[in-house]
């Protein structure tokens, strides 16, 4: 680990009331303090920033730990529907990149 960098950072919502190329800014820091080998805990309401930026998601419902994994492994069509009550999907735009699809209300 390089001099001054933490063991940890343990972030909560820190991209709360920033525009979106400050929230980039934001995640490539903490991606940067990864890469020198702290360990960052973020907790983000953005489903599809953290699919993107995230090594493994720790979803939650109610205070309660549902599934920990790969974004892929957690943001399934039935966890989300069954954690958020939405139709919805994790696909790849056009470059790759992971975006949560979200298509209305699941059906009950």
């Amino acid at each position: 680990m390089l001099a001054g960098t933490p063991d940890w950072l343990l972030v909560d919502e820190p991209l709360a009331s920033l525009d979106l190329a400050h929230q980039f800014d934001v995640l490539a820091l903490l991606r940067a303090a990864a890469a020198n080998g702290a360990g960052v805990a973020v907790i983000l309401h953005d489903l599809t920033l953290a699919a993107r930026v995230a090594d493994t998601i720790a979803l939650l419902d109610q205070g309660r730990l549902t599934k920990t994994g790969a974004p892929e492994a957690v943001l399934t069509p039935e966890t989300l529907a069954g954690v958020f009550g939405v139709d919805a999907g994790l696909e790849r735009d056009a470059g790759g990149l992971m975006q949560l699809v979200v298509r209305g209300r699941a059906a009950l």
